[in-house]
């Protein structure tokens, strides 16, 4: 469970419970409280907003999560929280929390897939083609005619000759005798690098177009417009977040045949 994505520590401390239940079914409440060295009623309090944690009882509940350092911190900013009555700290607590979540809650930190060399930045991301190009290398069929890759893609041959001679001189693939090897496949483009805001615009209006020229095919697309608050839309990212997760190690085990684009969204219309 990603803890970054909750701002109250007991909505915290229910769903830890609650996730260990699903592994083992012994861990109770009373177990808890007796490992944090208080009465089940007392932590009844606490998790119903009728009383507070002090820094020992919270020291236990990490252990005995077996929480690791950064989810223990950000724990202790809650509850600091929570027993602060002092309106400038509050504030303070409240920057360093949004500033963690902000932090914690980035794609990179849950997917194995790294950066390109900054060198290589610019001429793989601010045209897609190469992105698209590259990820078709691992299709056993386009390595063995890359010709056929050119046809599927409706470009010309001189264009996509020239995004492999591209490629290969970054080190991401090896073409030889009309057959290609890919060197390197997982790549990932961090939010903050420069290129990210034109790399997602070009991105956005390929895809558009490829699914209009898809239409009545095997495309799907889905767009929802929804109010909530913030504290939903944050668990909603970590659900989706939690699910990237599982679509890389899905991606990974799979046989390589297409090449597919998923894109997903979330940001605020009405927020300043």
């Amino acid at each position: 469970m990603d803890i970054f994505v909750f701002s109250c520590y007991r909505t915290i401390i229910k769903n830890l419970v609650a996730q260990q239940r699903k592994t083992d079914p012994s861990i109770t409440y009373q177990d808890l409280s007796q490992s944090m060295r208080v009465t089940k009623s007392h932590l009844s309090r606490v998790i119903h907003g009728r009383a507070e944690l002090n820094y020992d009882q919270l020291y236990l509940l990490c252990k005995y999560f077996n929480l690791k350092a950064d989810e223990c911190e950000y724990l202790r900013l809650l509850v600091e929280l929570e027993r602060t009555a002092l309106a400038e700290r509050r504030k303070i607590l409240q920057n360093l929390i949004k500033e963690t979540q902000r932090e914690k809650m980035q794609t990179k930190r849950h997917i194995s897939a790294g950066p390109i060399p900054e060198a290589n930045m610019m001429s793989y991301y601010l045209d897609p083609l190469h992105q698209i190009v590259h990820v078709a290398f691992a299709i056993p069929r386009y390595q063995d005619n890359p010709r056929l890759l050119a046809d599927d893609l409706g470009v010309p041959w001189t264009q996509l000759e020239r995004i492999i001679r591209q490629l290969e001189e970054m080190r991401l693939i090896q073409a030889d005798q009309n057959r290609v090897k890919l060197l390197i496949e997982d790549l990932h483009l961090p939010r903050e690098s420069v290129f990210y805001r034109p790399w997602i615009s070009q991105v956005k209006l390929m895809s558009l177009q490829r699914l209009q020229h898809n239409e009545g095919k095997d495309a799907y697309a889905f767009s929802v417009t929804f109010s909530a608050d913030d504290e939903s839309r944050k668990q909603i990212l970590g659900r989706f977040l939690d699910f990237l997760k599982g679509t890389e190690q899905k991606v990974k085990s799979a046989a390589q045949e297409n090449v597919y684009q998923m894109s997903f969204e979330l940001f605020s219309w009405t927020q300043p």
